[in-house]
């Protein structure tokens, strides 16, 4: 199945690459989770990660429950999914340098999405 962030297919993972003999729902889960950890694609805040209390429902596809898992995860701040984008800005060289030093300090944010002091550069912009 695919795992998205913000509408965006991130990675492909094929339950049938996992581990052969999993058929509980949560082992599906840790071992997709586990996979995609591997593969430096998601980042985890714990070790081990601990999957949240989500039952399968009867219909719902091993795919589905994992992505259902992920975002759970996701919401709850234990892991983060990796995205390696690069951006590129034309315009006013003021702005443009404002930029620099606003991504140079993760937008404002640290490593677990907690608001962090701006360098004083940037001590006019407001909340």
């Amino acid at each position: 199945g695919d795992v998205y962030k913000r509408q965006g297919v991130v990675c492909t993972l094929d339950i049938a690459d996992l581990p052969p003999g999993l058929g509980d729902p949560t082992d599906i889960a840790r071992a997709g989770l586990r996979e995609l950890m591997d593969r430096q694609l998601i980042v985890g805040y714990q070790q081990p990660v601990e999957l949240p209390d989500l039952t399968k429902a009867p219909d719902e596809a091993a795919v589905e429950y994992m992505n259902r898992v992920i975002a759970q995860l996701l919401a709850e701040g234990k892991i983060d999914i990796r995205t390696d984008l690069t951006i590129r800005f034309t315009g006013d060289k003021r702005v443009l340098h404002d930029l620099r030093i606003l991504a140079e300090n993760g937008y404002g944010e640290d490593d677990f999405g907690n608001n962090i002091m701006l360098p004083k550069e940037l001590s006019y912009l407001k909340r």
